[in-house]
């Protein structure tokens, strides 16, 4: 989640989120064991290239990068590459995307929490690039 066909709240997302950064846990209810959400951020990819990412980033002349997948996260991994989460998260940041420009993330490390959810569909380039930004706009007012 977000998910092409999934609807929320900003504010469904953030707990969402928050749940997810305080280690399956919110307001008191467990949700999801340590245990599955330690195993659901390991990268289980290792250095294999996303082909989609890479063929985006080819046709803007990025350097192809690992595509850094855990189980239902994506991961942003130790690579300064264009991505999503931006070039300050941690390496052991995670969270997801949707197809209709939809992003969250959960920086561990520096204990913070992003979601931006918004309409429309536009080129993913462009889309990565945005996030990019606004992720690092957010990931520099926290350090």
């Amino acid at each position: 989640m977000p998910w092409v066909g999934g609807i929320s709240t900003v504010a469904d997302m953030f707990r969402f989120a928050e749940m997810l950064r305080r280690g399956g846990e919110l307001d008191g209810a467990r949700i999801l064991s340590p245990a599955i959400l330690q195993k659901a951020m390991v990268n289980h990819t290792g250095d294999v290239q996303n082909d989609l990412y890479t063929a985006i980033g080819a046709a803007r002349g990025w350097e192809p990068y690992p595509a850094y997948i855990g189980l239902g996260f994506f991961l942003r991994g130790n690579a300064i590459c264009h991505h999503q989460f931006g070039t300050l998260a941690s390496p052991g940041t995670f969270g997801s995307t949707g197809f209709g420009s939809t992003l969250y993330w959960v920086d561990p490390e520096k204990d913070m929490t992003f979601v931006a959810l918004t309409s429309g569909v536009m080129d993913e380039g462009d889309n990565i690039e945005r996030f990019q930004r606004l992720s690092d706009i957010a990931l520099s007012s926290a350090i």
